[in-house]
């Protein structure tokens, strides 16, 4: 997986990134992995499987897919000759980070907690609709590419599109977290954002909210849409595939600059969220699964 590029706000942080990937043919690889982003696909070439929490569907160029942060799932056949895909990161924190005056539940705070009924948007999408999303996305990759004047701004605004287009099919939410509620958990996402390779722990971010833990860990998965542990696990193991994408460090030194204290609680979590080790990653070489 190569980054094409990305987009960051005042002060670094980033709204979102987006990538090229080619997968090479495969049969029967179950490599589930996870995100903490947000993760929507536009297939390119190729055909195969996808399978996501144990659900199949089949994957042709000009397929859409959307999975909500640390939702699993692994492409498990690929035809001969490979699939190349386009993948856009969001942070969760982007909606609070680009939420608009009137915070329409539609596109803000509350996007988040929303579902489809798929994560293959080409299901639930009319051809229209799904060209213009496609026509977007290949626009956002035009811009991160050529890199012209003011693209940061014309690349927001695309993405900005894609979303509020794909919100107008998600159901109603009928149960609604409070802005001031959600204030506070957005604040504490920030905070793991910036803090997750240091030893915090659900005690530490719930006393940063100011708030019990359980009821803390509740609003956040309300919220965010995972449990504030698993969003922190699956930043670690990011990091740490980041680490060995790019530098020579031994695991351990991975494993302790990603927030692990121990090489083996890092095999154990990295195995579950990306399905291979460390060490089975770095002489693959060091490609996302």
């Amino acid at each position: 997986m190569g980054a094409i590029g990305d987009i960051r706000k005042e002060g670094g942080t980033v709204l979102f990134k987006m990538y090229d990937s080619h997968a090479d043919a495969r049969r029967q690889a179950f490599r589930v992995h996870y995100h903490a982003e947000i993760e929507l696909s536009l297939i390119l070439s190729g055909t195969g499987t996808y399978n996501s929490e144990g659900v199949l569907y089949p994957v042709s160029a000009g397929d859409i897919f959307f999975y909500k942060s640390s939702v699993p799932h692994c492409m498990t056949d690929i035809s001969d000759g490979g699939m190349n895909i386009l993948n856009i990161h969001i942070p969760p924190a982007y909606f609070h980070l680009v939420r608009s005056e009137s915070d329409a539940p539609h596109f803000g705070r509350e996007f988040l907690r929303r579902s489809f009924p798929t994560v293959k948007l080409t299901d639930i999408l009319s051809e229209a609709e799904a060209e213009k999303i496609r026509s977007l996305i290949l626009s956002v990759r035009s811009e991160l590419t050529e890199k012209q004047a003011a693209y940061e701004l014309i690349t927001e605004s695309y993405l900005s599109e894609i979303l509020v287009l794909l919100s107008r099919k998600m159901p109603p939410l009928y149960e609604r977290v409070s802005k001031e509620s959600s204030e506070v958990i957005f604040r504490a996402l920030e905070f793991i954002d910036t803090h997750f390779t240091e030893p915090i722990s659900l005690e530490s971010v719930s006393e940063f909210a100011r708030l019990e833990k359980t009821y803390f860990a509740t609003l956040f998965k309300k919220t965010v849409g995972t449990n504030p542990w698993e969003y922190i696990l699956i930043k670690r193991v990011e990091r740490a595939i980041d680490l060995l994408r790019s530098d020579n460090s031994t695991v351990l030194e991975v494993a302790v600059k990603s927030g692990f204290n121990n090489t083996a609680n890092f095999n154990k979590i990295f195995k579950k969220y990306t399905g291979t080790t460390p060490k089975e990653l770095r002489k693959r070489g060091a490609k996302k699964p």
